[in-house]
């Protein structure tokens, strides 16, 4: 074969793969592969890339590996940068497949410095894309929300509407989904699904469709999730693309487990399993066992519910899939307590607990030292840039570097507002996956100050800080957080550090709004009549923020069910709240509270306000009580006649 038509076929081979068109593209490089022609370097590493891709979409990936093993020694033995920078993108795909996510994020690395050194930044965005995809894997969403931003800059200004955008959106979506932001998720994830459908590109559009389907199951949408898996199992079995049909297929079978038919789920779940057990994917092999065994114990088939949870666990435990083991642990008490072998089911609770409490608290550990790593850097980064910028000043663009300044102002606030929302959620995952009752205790907090007189942007400061009240709670065990009954004296000491690990996280904010942040976290458990903790503040020297975070907070804890008590009505609620006055809480903030929640009140202390606007609108309805609240102050500062 002349190697010009050799060039033709490998050029006729790559466009085959970027269309999706996979079963042509495998027949022309198998042609290719039986050649015994002299190869240029940079031809024998891309025909490998296109190898090993092949074999990595059709699940083979210990071929696929080698194939780009061989790209990347061929690379290095010719001091050729940009295709080892290509190729070690591509063979970190296959270390996250395999679970080696460490030699993932080794891999990527390497390709993101040689792109850089070379300066191509569209090259560059892929990587931090993958980048974003394997911290995702590793439940580290702060570093993948930051690599995937960076990779959407840069697409944005040089490559839009390509296959790396919408590559990137559907993993922007992910990640979105990650962190409960599911109307973003969606978003994100439809605009992906049209610029593959622009390019008519397979492999895309079917990876966008299942996270979209899963997304689509969180939010309730049940009709578009089944829609989204059918097409994405219809077009992956289509183009032999079976790590997605495994996905689309266990996807449905999640639909059919909400909607109850849990035969049909079943169903799907056992051929997923099937699927992957076909290709030697352990960990789709053992999530589907898992999902199977959930049908069946639905089912009443406790034996078969057994076998698979069994299997699943051995799976779990041999990829060292720590959270799958839990799960595994929990199904299996679920189904041995249905059988009344309680011996059984407690040995797999113990299991359960213990496994899930490990992993909970090393999350914890490490998200803690992560974001208290992101405050700190966030404020080097901003002092230093205000020390140039004023520098600056005091050189010859004054007017410009105010400007300047003003905008990086704006941008640190932004920063610190996402890492506050964030944070909060973080504190609250573990005993309220919904966030709601920070959203709430913010909205209550918030209305309550503004009818005290507060200045509307210490309001809207409020609004976010309040969020933050027990954000120190990341820092506590499950054990104690989550426990159904009366905590020790040991352990109620231990629970009370949550105020104390909050105002370490805080600790040294040069804003106004991680200040109020802090001093929230540090006093809402502080009483009026001195016995609160951890210091034992009095009356007025408690921070006022704190004192109506403290009513916030227990108003809302009280009119929401616990796993130790059950949701009180609001009428109870306000009658505990009014016995308080004088002793746990202020008396002009217990006035307040009544004033606004009590039955003759404008505002239900249940409701979440969803933004700022809908907060401005309750506001609106307090306005009568501000009016009267100034009034009376200025009333008692008039001087007697």
């Amino acid at each position: 074969m002349a190697e010009a038509h050799y060039a033709a076929l490998l050029s006729q081979a790559q466009s085959a793969f970027k269309a999706g068109q996979l079963d042509q593209a495998r027949e022309l490089t198998n042609i290719l592969c039986k050649q015994r022609l002299s190869l240029t370097p940079e031809a024998c590493i891309e025909l490998c890339l296109l190898a090993g891709k092949l074999k990595r979409a059709a699940g083979d990936f210990e071929s696929a590996s080698l194939a780009f093993e061989q790209a990347l020694s061929c690379a290095r033995q010719h001091s050729l940068l940009e295709p080892e920078a290509h190729t070690l993108n591509q063979l970190a795909s296959i270390h996250s497949m395999q679970g080696n996510d460490e030699a993932a994020l080794d891999a990527l690395g390497g390709a993101s410095k040689l792109f850089e050194l070379l300066g191509l930044n569209k090259m560059l965005a892929p990587v931090l894309t993958n980048m974003g995809c394997v911290y995702h894997e590793l439940a580290d969403y702060e570093n993948a929300l930051s690599a995937l931003q960076k990779s959407y800059q840069i697409l944005k200004t040089l490559a839009p509407r390509s296959r790396t955008a919408a590559i990137n959106l559907q993993n922007l979506g992910a990640t979105y989904s990650a962190l409960s932001n599911f109307e973003e998720a969606e978003k994100l994830l439809e605009e992906s699904l049209a610029i593959a459908n622009e390019l008519d590109d397979q492999e895309v559009y079917i990876a966008a469709q299942i996270i979209l389907g899963d997304v689509c199951i969180t939010l309730g949408k049940l009709d578009k999730a089944e829609a989204a898996f059918d097409s994405a199992q219809a077009r992956s079995a289509q183009q032999s693309l079976a790590v997605y049909e495994i996905g689309a297929t266990l996807g449905l079978g999640n639909v059919y487990f909400e909607q109850t038919n849990y035969r049909q789920a079943a169903r799907l779940h056992a051929k997923a399993s099937s699927l992957a057990s076909s290709i030697g994917d352990q960990l789709n092999r053992g999530v589907s066992l898992l999902k199977l065994s959930k049908d069946e114990l639905a089912l009443e088939q406790y034996q078969e519910a057994i076998e698979h949870a069994e299997t699943a666990l051995a799976i779990a435990a041999q990829t060292e899939r720590t959270r799958l083991q839990y799960e595994a642990h929990q199904a299996l008490a679920e189904a041995y307590k249905s059988r009344g072998d309680y011996e059984s089911t407690v040995f797999h609770l113990e299991a359960f607990h213990a496994l899930r409490e490990t992993v909970f608290n090393e999350d914890n550990a490490e998200k803690t030292r992560r974001l208290s790593l992101k405050f700190d850097l966030e404020k080097a980064r901003h002092e230093s840039e205000m020390y140039r910028l004023e520098s600056e000043m005091s050189a010859q663009a004054q007017e410009k570097a105010e400007r300047l300044v003003q905008e990086r102002t704006v941008e640190l606030e932004s920063a610190q507002l996402e890492i506050v929302n964030r944070l909060a959620v973080a504190a609250e995952y573990r005993d309220d996956d919904t966030g709601a009752h920070t959203r709430r205790v913010g909205r209550t907090a918030a209305v309550m100050a503004y009818a005290m007189g507060w200045p509307l942007r210490d309001v809207q400061l409020l609004y976010t800080a309040a969020r933050l009240h027990d954000v120190g709670k990341i820092g506590i065990s499950d054990k104690i957080l989550l426990k159904p009954s009366s905590l020790t004296d040991e352990e109620l000491k231990t629970m009370k550090t949550h105020t104390l690990i909050g105002e370490l996280i805080l600790a040294n904010g040069h804003s106004p709004l991680l200040k109020m942040a802090e001093r929230i976290a540090i006093a809402h458990h502080e009483r009026w009549d001195g016995n609160g903790y951890p210091n034992g503040l009095v009356a007025t020297a408690i921070p006022e923020a704190a004192r109506i975070v403290s009513v916030a907070d227990v108003l809302d804890a009280l009119t929401h069910e616990r796993p130790y008590k059950r949701a009180w009505t609001v009428e109870e609620a306000l009658s505990e709240i009014q016995n308080k006055s004088g002793t746990q809480f202020a008396p002009d903030i217990v006035t307040v509270c009544l004033t606004i929640f009590g039955a003759a009140g404008p505002l239900s202390p249940l409701k979440v306000a969803e933004s700022w606007q809908d907060l401005l609108d309750d506001l609106e309805k307090v306005q009568a009580i501000r009016n009267l609240t100034t009034k009376k102050a200025q009333a008692s500062l008039a001087p007697a006649t």
